[in-house]
């Protein structure tokens, strides 16, 4: 009698509930077979804005956030335009000797959202892969702008309305022409291959001797245009000339650390350009002309329309909507067109014409722009391991919710990542004297030292060359701990290695951020293994209870790592205790007073350069678009001192 009635019960709720959702669920079915197409262009519209918003600014914007935003348009933007092409090629199409202005105006519609395909000029591609499918783009270019002109077709009616659709479907397939041949030119292998040609250096040459003195700063972007110019770093197998190591116009030695920084940044920047985004291909002659004849097409388009319906715009919805998509698409067009001026290759055409009088104000305006312009992220991210190691779980709702989707590590990671917000000029400064000092020992031999050479200037190798020849990750992780206790113990010290001790330290943590959140970018395997047994240790030495004291206990006494042992924990097997090596580092560090922090200094700049080295090169295209890396700069900067015959092996 029971099981019936709540049987009933249950009924009763579900007819309820079918009343409630019933009407609305008609409501959207009678709403989406009205406005179908339409959404769809208003939600292609959308990924456009955000794509054209964005798609530059992860550049130097990092975190989650603006990934998933970029990521998600980026899918769906291509998906949503696919969709409602497809959904037009089967709308119903009456008598053509009848006109019927609806179908017409939906007609016009297909070229809008083949322009939408097309993408924003900042950003052709996601991630390095995307330029790989070159020649997929293509083909689908070819099968989209077919399958438009088949709806035009079907709906051309001889009218002033079917008319317009021609201007605007040659605005779009030029749209998505320009991609294609952005993503087939981005890794463009064959023009790898090919070497540049040395007679280009005397026009450079001119430029440079006939810049305005009182332009302060057109150099540093010239520069910096040569330099990419002639290495290319994103083609990995370009050879360029050999004569062009005595060029003065590849040379940066007269220039500060600040400014030679500045030159590299805006390599990085170029670099990301031609990886993501259609500026190299807008600017060249063919690409200026597209460029004209698709805000041509658009405007004429726009104008037509406006001049057609001038008396509809507000009685008719349809009308109403398609003019105000026209009008988006060519605020979108004018906005990107206008950022083309604003742009480093602007400023390049700009220095070619500068002796005309307006242009020359023009450069002056545009070269402080650009120079202020942020290419990358500028963060040096910290992540200091034993402080990681000595916080104790959090118990908040959040750390529980993590916990429970086995993404607790991930979680602590994050929570415990620093940042120094701007890479500082004396960092900057200590990395190009260790370079200098590095290649007066190497010359232009491979980067395959790690520490090596920095012992040897300070006449330490063989007291401590043994921390450096062990496996890259556990030698990294050693000399942070070691770095760690050092910085400690030597906080009332005065002296003038107060700097020098500071940056130690922002390397130290840097590059142990690298190794637990990015270990891809030092090409060892994760991290993870050192800090759990780390943890570990910790737990079971009740005298660390913060970094502080953790310091002073591991520089006097033997951490409890015993019970490890016992327990043959395969981290021990693969001999990643690192406590007992810090620990005989750091006293033998500490016994170098006076040139403890130049030897730490010189150890860890020398392993940046190691790691930035012998990182691939598409590892580092990959940090590009999440707001870039320290470690890519000096990648950048070697690459231009390395291997200079054949720069393919650097990266």
């Amino acid at each position: 009698m029971l099981f019936n009635f709540s049987i009933s019960a249950i009924l009763k709720e579900g007819k309820k509930m079918d009343m409630f959702w019933d009407p609305i669920i008609k409501q959207a079915k009678r709403f989406w077979n009205a406005w179908d197409i339409q959404t769809l262009v208003l939600l292609s519209l959308t990924f456009q804005i955000i794509l054209l918003a964005f798609g530059r600014r992860r550049s130097y914007i990092t975190g989650f956030l603006i990934r998933l935003t970029v990521w998600s348009s980026y899918l769906m933007a291509g998906w949503v335009a696919t969709v409602g092409i497809g959904k037009l090629s089967d709308i119903s199409v009456g008598d053509p000797s009848l006109p019927d202005t609806n179908t017409s105006l939906k007609a016009l519609l297909a070229p809008i959202l083949l322009l939408h395909l097309g993408s924003p000029d900042t950003i052709t591609a996601y991630s390095i892969q995307d330029n790989q499918l070159g020649a997929r783009e293509i083909v689908e270019t070819v099968a989209q702008a077919g399958l438009v002109i088949w709806i035009l077709i079907r709906c051309w009616t001889y009218t002033s309305l079917s008319f317009l659709t021609l201007p605007m479907f040659l605005a779009g397939f030029i749209k998505y022409g320009e991609r294609a041949w952005a993503l087939k030119s981005a890794l463009d292998q064959e023009a790898g291959m090919a070497i540049s040609r040395i007679d280009e250096e005397n026009a450079f040459h001119v430029m440079f001797s006939n810049l305005p003195q009182d332009i302060h700063g057109a150099d540093l972007i010239l520069k910096a245009f040569y330099r990419f110019d002639r290495i290319k770093p994103h083609l990995k197998n370009w050879i360029y000339h050999p004569l062009y190591i005595s060029f003065p116009s590849l040379s940066i030695e007269d220039y500060s650390p600040i400014e030679v920084f500045k030159i590299t940044e805006i390599e990085l920047g170029l670099m990301y350009d031609a990886l993501y985004t259609k500026t190299p291909i807008i600017y060249t002659k063919l690409g200026f002309m597209l460029r004209f004849l698709t805000f041509l097409c658009i405007v004429l388009t726009f104008s037509g329309f406006a001049v057609m319906f001038s008396k509809d715009f507000l009685h008719r919805k349809n009308v109403t909507f398609t003019f105000s998509v026209l009008a988006i698409a060519l605020i979108l067009e004018l906005y990107s067109d206008l950022k083309l001026l604003f742009s480093d290759r602007a400023i390049i055409w700009a220095i070619g014409h500068h002796h005309q009088l307006r242009m020359e104000r023009l450069l002056h305006f545009l070269v402080q722009f650009c120079l202020a312009k942020q290419r990358w992220s500028n963060r040096l991210p910290q992540f200091n391991l034993l402080r990681f190691c000595l916080k104790p779980d959090s118990s908040s709702l959040i750390s529980m919710i993590v916990k429970c989707c086995c993404l607790e590590e991930e979680w602590k990671k994050y929570r415990f990542l620093a940042y120094k917000e701007k890479v500082p000029k004396e960092l900057q400064e200590l990395v190009l004297h260790e370079i200098k000092a590095v290649e007066r020992q190497r010359g232009i031999k491979p980067f395959t030292k790690r520490g090596e050479w920095a012992l040897e200037r300070h006449d330490c190798c063989q007291e401590l060359q043994w921390s450096i020849r062990t496996e890259f990750g556990r030698s990294i992780a050693i000399w942070h701990v070691a770095t760690s206790i050092c910085h400690h113990l030597d906080e009332a010290d005065t002296s003038g290695e107060a700097s020098l001790k500071d940056m130690s330290k922002w390397v130290s943590e840097y590059m142990m951020h690298l190794l637990v959140n990015l270990p891809e970018m030092l090409s060892v395997p994760s991290g993870h293994v050192i800090y759990k047994h780390l943890s570990e240790v910790i737990k079971l030495s009740p005298e660390m209870k913060d970094e502080h004291s953790a310091c002073r206990f591991l520089h006097t006494d033997q951490p409890h790592d015993g019970a490890a042992r016992k327990r043959k924990d395969p981290v021990v097997e693969l001999g990643w205790l690192i406590l007992p090596d810090a620990q005989e580092l750091s006293v033998k560090l500490m016994m170098h007073r006076d040139k403890k922090w130049e030897i730490i200094s010189s150890v860890w700049t020398e392993m940046l350069c190691y790691a930035a080295y012998n990182c691939d090169f598409d590892t580092h295209a990959q940090q590009l678009r999440r707001g870039g890396e320290f470690i890519t700069l000096v990648w950048l900067l070697l690459a231009h001192q390395t291997d200079r015959f054949n720069l393919g092996k650097c990266g």
